[in-house]
């Protein structure tokens, strides 16, 4: 028998939500209203005016770095990986201009193009902080070196020589001259012991002077490779990135705050990244002054662009961690998420808007919408529930039954009880009145990883670590085995790996841990599934036989995946 012909279904990216905000030097401008980013493992062109996104797939793991050529017609991304390589492209074609390979190990730190654009400097993950200048037109590396036995933490290109830039880390600024295929460098001088700290970023002013951001909050100005100044009090904690403004220098601090100097270095306006969603202020990982306004990234995942006295934020995230939570909304086009930010939040997929926010004490793995809408109720680390009011996202009770995280949990289709699947082997099911344990879910041998309820409550399916499938009746937690009712059953939803039914989305050589997350929609006969490899596939339903055929997706990374409301979108993590 042959394989079944993929779905008459296939997916397009319309919109991605959230961006790297971890990275240094993250976002930049392209024009007025259009500015680059990325996100996982795609590079995201975003026209502000338009709410419009355009994206370049060309890496294979997590984009690490980003840098954008003068002239705003390159943008080079680099990734991590085994054997990561850097990509250069057209941000506005997104065509793929050259890929620049064999040269790194772990992944790319940052980049940096020359004055003329011809030339692209790449930073390495190693322990050597592997330093390679790039012809990037020919794909072929020009000169390689050691950057230094310190961590390397920046490096970017002289505007005023060429073939010099600067690289900074712990404890040191070291000058590179480019002398054919090899570098002759020099360390700058700090002069006294006690000024000595780890550099952060480093920015030329002139042809002749650099300016570094500092650890301690303080920034650096040297002339001829010597410290002529430290200009005390820039930030309270460290200096992450700096930019060049009209005759001045703009600084982004892990403070939350943009300050703007004048060039002798005098405070001229202090602008503050407070989070819309969070209200707390995110530190800062990348600033650019252009076209009269300043253009901020802050490590809570959020972009804004400030000009005269109005800051907007043009995109919203979550912070530093993965994702794990994700459910659809009763109400149409909402989505509901959380992670290991330890924040919940909810988003309108139409207007492409975060509507509300909040943060608890842990981490965040699973999440669940109560079908009346009223209450979402999210599983964390260390066995605890919380239950939240969907109004106002305060905290109606808590529940703290196991000890290890909790991984999935859903209501039941009438919202009268919640089952909870957690790391200790268990499902408990709680009644929703005042969330008191009604059942215990036994037998399970590893950790629960997906659970469903059937059509009318009655029962509880599991996947587990183990690669079991086990059903129970929900009222008293007894193992179900009888073939009769099992084949009888109908299910609410189906966004287990496991079952003969979608035995087919396994690849024929594949591992219990290769399919992260599948959803099902049966009106539609098609399953969604997100696997290890980062790829979304569409099969149909129902998919038996082993190795059955797909269609595939352009999602980044996906790991949770429910359907949308009207099975007509799919929204992933």
């Amino acid at each position: 028998m042959t394989a079944r012909a993929p779905p008459d279904a296939s997916l397009r990216l319309e919109w991605i939500f959230g961006y790297n905000g971890v990275a240094m030097k993250n976002v930049h401008f392209l024009a007025k209203n259009i500015i680059v980013y990325f996100t996982a493992g795609v590079g995201v062109v975003f026209r502000l005016a338009e709410k419009d996104q355009k994206y370049f797939h060309g890496h294979n793991d997590d984009i690490t770095s980003l840098a954008v050529s003068p002239d705003k017609t390159k943008v080079a991304t680099g990734q991590l990986g085994d054997e990561p390589y850097i990509c250069v492209w057209h941000p506005f074609t997104l065509e793929t201009l050259s890929v620049l390979k064999d040269a790194h190990l772990i992944g790319i730190k940052r980049l940096g193009f020359s004055l003329d654009g011809k030339m692209l400097a790449s930073l390495g993950m190693d322990d050597s902080n592997t330093l390679v200048v790039w012809d990037w037109q020919r794909g072929t590396s020009v000169a390689s070196t050691t950057g230094h036995s310190a961590r390397v933490l920046d490096l970017t290109w002289s505007p005023y020589t060429a073939n010099e830039l600067a690289t900074c880390g712990d404890h040191h600024l070291r000058l590179w001259h480019q002398l054919g295929n090899s570098f002759k460098s020099h360390g700058a001088v700090f002069g006294a012991a006690d000024l000595v700290q780890n550099l952060t970023c480093v920015l030329y002013q002139s042809e002749t002077t650099l300016v570094t951001g500092t650890e301690h909050g303080h920034v650096y100005v040297w002339r001829n490779r010597e410290l002529y100044r430290v200009i005390d009090g820039t930030h309270d904690s460290a200096v992450l990135c700096l930019a060049l403004a009209r005759d001045g220098l703009v600084t982004g601090g892990e403070d939350g705050h943009v300050k703007l100097w004048t060039a002798h270095y005098d405070p001229s306006k202090t602008v503050r990244a407070r989070s819309p969603a969070l209200n707390r202020d995110g530190a800062v990982t990348s600033v650019v002054w252009e076209h009269g306004q300043f253009l901020i990234g802050t490590r809570l995942s959020e972009i804004f662009v400030h000009h005269d006295a109005d800051s907007v934020c043009y995109m919203q995230g979550h912070g530093k961690g993965e994702l794990w939570g994700l459910c659809p909304h009763v109400a149409n086009y909402l989505v509901v998420t959380a992670g290991e930010d330890h924040t919940v939040r909810v988003w309108d997929v139409e207007k492409r808007e975060a509507l509300q926010a909040t943060r608890l004490d842990l981490e965040v793995m699973a999440c669940a919408v109560r079908p009346d809408s009223s209450q979402i109720a999210v599983g964390m680390k260390y066995g605890t529930v919380a239950i939240l009011r969907s109004g106002d996202m305060s905290e109606v009770t808590r529940i703290s039954d196991r000890k290890e995280a909790i991984s999935d949990l859903k209501f039941s289709p009438d919202g009268s009880r919640l089952a909870v699947g957690s790391h200790d082997n268990f499902v408990d099911v709680y009644e929703t009145e005042r969330y008191r344990r009604k059942a215990e879910l036994a037998g399970a041998s590893s950790y629960i990883s997906h659970l469903d309820w059937s059509m009318h409550g009655d029962y509880v399916q599991l996947n587990s670590g183990a690669g079991e499938r086990l059903v129970f009746a929900a009222h008293d937690g007894s193992r179900v085995t009888d073939q009769d009712v099992l084949d009888s059953l109908e299910w609410h939803t189906l966004t287990g790996v496991l079952g003969p039914e979608i035995h087919g989305i396994w690849p024929r050589y594949s591992d219990l841990t290769d399919i992260n997350t599948a959803d099902v929609d049966v009106e539609n006969g098609v399953i969604a599934t997100g696997d290890d490899f980062g790829l979304v596939k569409l099969f149909r339903y129902p998919c038996r036989k082993k190795g059955e055929n797909y269609d595939i997706g352009d999602t980044p990374f996906p790991k949770e995946m429910p359907a949308g409301r009207h099975g007509c979108q799919l929204i992933s993590l």
